[in-house]
């Protein structure tokens, strides 16, 4: 085996097992320990991997091992502090091991960023979701098929993912619009969000719609939903008032601060 796939399929081992053995490898690949050490010490002074006594293991920086591959540009995970803030409480929502999904839109892809350092399992129709999570080897990330969808073609719909989403099982579902109102409830700029949206609403213990305060009062395109069809509403702490207190009306939870949070990962009751 040549040295370039040798490599190749260390690193594959050290994702899969956290560490790995020089003695185990040499064995593995039927070369000298010396061989071994050597491509160890390449691998670290390359910021692959550290070296540990008898071996090597994977950086406590997750972002720092095996992605200079990667497929996303640092602008485009730049995202805006608003996002953020929602992105970081929906991961204070997540428990570890838990399946969840995630949809499209940026929001939704922040959300995949703040569980960079996290043991999740997520279903996505979000491609830049998806990549994201691809950076953390701790991570269980589902794909179901469809279509590309919207204007940037950066999400998956249509039958194909429907009916795979009919199969599965997650305890969160979230996901992005563009906007919120009170008669055209929660909106969407493209039509294929509104299918999915019904699928994996059926599929959901608890749906929860992630949005910055500025999209209230908003109407876009398509509906997707009534105000009080969704479980939850995470936003900044700009979130209207006047929108606080009709969803309190209607039982649906609303979270614009850490403070909000607590009690809610056991308590917010199943809608469908």
């Amino acid at each position: 085996m040549r040295k370039r796939d040798r490599i190749l399929k260390i690193q594959e081992l050290v994702i899969a097992q956290g560490e790995v053995h020089v003695s185990d490898l040499a064995e593995t690949f039927q070369v000298s320990s010396v061989t071994i050490r050597d491509d160890l010490d390449e691998m670290a002074s390359g910021g692959k991997l550290q070296r540990v006594r008898g071996g090597a293991r994977l950086k406590d920086s997750v972002e720092q091992t095996f992605f200079s591959r990667s497929i996303l540009r640092p602008e485009i995970t730049d995202f805006s502090p608003d996002k953020l803030y929602v992105a970081q409480l929906a991961g204070m929502l997540v428990c570890d091991n838990e399946w969840i999904f995630i949809g499209c839109g940026e929001t939704c892809a922040a959300v995949a960023q703040a569980l960079l350092d996290r043991r999740v399992n997520v279903v996505t129709n979000n491609i830049m979701a998806a990549a994201i999570l691809a950076l953390n080897v701790n991570a269980s990330v589902c794909m179901p098929g469809g279509n590309l969808s919207g204007y940037d073609r950066h999400f998956l719909s249509g039958d194909i993912l429907n009916r795979s989403m009919s199969l599965l099982r997650v305890k969160y579902a979230f996901f992005g619009v563009s906007g919120a109102e009170f008669s055209a409830g929660f909106t969407c700029s493209s039509p294929y969000e509104r299918g999915v949206f019904e699928a994996v609403r059926g599929v959901a213990d608890c749906t929860v719609i992630v949005m910055g305060s500025e999209k209230f009062g908003i109407k876009s395109f398509m509906r997707i939903a009534g105000l009080g069809d969704v479980n939850m509403i995470m936003s900044d702490e700009g979130m209207p008032c006047e929108y606080r207190r009709h969803f309190a009306s209607l039982g649906v939870a609303a979270a614009a601060s850490p403070g909000d949070i607590a009690g809610l990962a056991g308590g917010s009751a199943s809608r469908k």
